[in-house]
């Protein structure tokens, strides 16, 4: 896309490579001359890029191949060149300053330590389902971080497909590197309280997120329409939706098991009229429900995509609308053994939708079994269980 040019006003064009940020400016009044600057900058730079991708065995191009979020490849980018604004990388360009590890307040900020070495990311690496000793990883410089992740160490014998494990071990380690680092972030600027728990829960649900997204599309599609899908055994899925009828704002949760079987459905009102922050209060509340059942592993399921994507993402990113029943959600999702977090189509969350509006003509707080659902809510339900067997 071409730059646009304002009268006076020069436009800026922001070039990565591995070995720094090329800025090309453009104006009006010398343009020519700047072009040519530029340009020679640029392909000097890549030239460069090319020598050193050439010697210092680093796998640049397989880290730019990877199928992870750009944002967490200029992560790690950052992280291999050593660029980040650690306190110790800044008392280094500024002469002086504080670095201590605004985490463990233990030893200097350094990459390798607030990655790898801190007691807090020791645990959150530890602490998720794959459960990796942080400490253990080895690598001469910041460089070998790519390696790590482009080609993983895989033990033998291994009967998952090779290649599919080895972008589930990029997708992990990525998405652990960006949890820790707006862990960071937050503690500094935000004087944020460090959860453990709740930072762990938050990593499985992205990863999980992420590894999900491998999977060929078009694997909950029946005849173009995309439908609800069982849980794992032993999972409780409540799906959540919320409604606005007369002026009034509803709120419904349905949980199923992994036969698609009805456990209970629930409705209710909200005092919130924006539709967001009602979705956003019905996650909440299906998690206050599942905490109440004694439910051990859960699922929500929810088709508001802005709800969804603040949970699975940096808490800076949450709109700030939402943030509190986000933050509440994290704080809730603790008590579970296994708690995850999805975004769907609304045909696959039919049921829940259902029952939030038809929650305005019944007795509310309204809690029934599958022999007393309303007639509509009944045949969500069963549409559900049919597509699932078919």
């Amino acid at each position: 896309m071409r730059p646009r040019l304002y009268s006076g006003i020069p436009s800026f064009r922001i070039i990565l490579s591995q070995s720094g940020c090329v800025v090309h400016i453009h104006s009006k009044r010398n343009g020519r001359c700047l072009n040519r600057w530029s340009t020679f900058y640029v392909q000097e730079d890549r030239s460069a890029q090319g020598q050193v991708s050439a010697h210092d065995g680093v796998n640049w191009n397989g880290l730019w191949k990877l199928r992870i979020h750009e944002r967490y490849k200029v992560l790690i980018w950052r992280i291999a060149t050593g660029i980040l604004p650690t306190k110790v990388n800044l008392a280094l360009k500024l002469g002086s300053g504080d670095t201590l590890c605004p985490l463990c307040s233990e030893y200097d900020e350094s990459i390798e330590h607030i990655f790898f070495h801190c007691a807090i990311s020791r645990a959150i690496w530890f602490g998720n389902s794959w459960a990796v000793y942080s400490n253990h990883l080895t690598f001469s410089s910041c460089k070998d971080i790519i390696n790590i992740i482009c080609d993983p160490s895989l033990p033998s014998g291994m009967s998952m497909d090779g290649k599919m494990l080895k972008e589930q071990t990029a997708i992990q380690f990525a998405i652990t590197l960006d949890v820790i680092w707006n862990l960071r972030n937050q503690v500094i600027h935000n004087d944020h309280k460090i959860n453990l728990m709740a930072t762990i829960k938050l990593l499985e649900s992205r990863i999980m997120e992420h590894v999900l997204s491998l999977k060929e599309p078009g694997s909950l599609e029946v005849r173009g329409c995309v439908v609800w899908e069982a849980p794992p055994i032993g999972v409780i899925k409540i799906n959540v939706d919320a409604a606005i009828y007369l002026d009034k704002s509803f709120m419904a949760a349905v949980a199923r098991d992994y036969k698609g079987e009805l456990i209970k459905a629930w409705a209710k009102t909200t005092v919130y009229k924006d539709p967001t922050i009602a979705e956003a209060d019905a996650i909440c509340w299906a998690l206050e429900l599942a905490k109440t059942e004694k439910f051990e592993k859960i699922s929500i399921e929810s088709d508001a995509k802005v709800c969804v994507d603040a949970l699975l993402s940096p808490t800076d990113d949450c709109p700030w609308k939402i943030r509190t029943f986000t933050s509440l959600a994290l704080e809730l999702a603790v008590y579970f053994s296994v708690c995850s977090f999805y975004w769907v189509k609304r045909d696959a969350n039919h049921m829940a939708d259902a029952m939030a509006k038809v929650a305005h003509s019944l007795c509310l707080p309204f809690c029934c079994s599958q022999e007393t659902l309303p007639p509509s809510v009944k045949e969500a339900w069963l549409r559900d269980v049919f597509l699932l067997s078919s």
